[in-house]
């Protein structure tokens, strides 16, 4: 009964990073921004209005940044499609 238990314990272990991947980031290139107005436009609906987008890190100057996602909640291609909507263009956002 003890190495039944020890045995679910130590496979809960080993996979809790698996089953209990709560967050990804995500490398998201961005063009069309010009100032500090459009990234602060960016991040504050990614986090505001995507459900599942748990922090937003877009900088003009390095046009993009890195977004953190729930990926139960969300995927990269709604996040760009979000970024699109806005009128900046998502070229692409993958996972780091």
């Amino acid at each position: 009964m003890i190495r039944k238990i020890l045995v679910v314990v130590f496979g809960l272990v080993i996979l809790s990073p698996v089953l209990f991947a709560a967050e990804k980031k995500l490398d998201c290139k961005v063009e069309k921004m010009s100032c500090a107005m459009c990234e602060k436009k960016i991040n504050r609906t990614l986090t505001e209005e995507v459900p599942g987008v748990l922090k937003s890190d877009i900088k003009s100057d390095a046009h993009g940044g890195i977004v953190t996602i729930d990926p139960a909640k969300t995927t990269p291609l709604k996040v760009m499609e979000a970024i699109n909507k806005l009128g900046f263009e998502a070229k692409e956002c993958k996972a780091i």
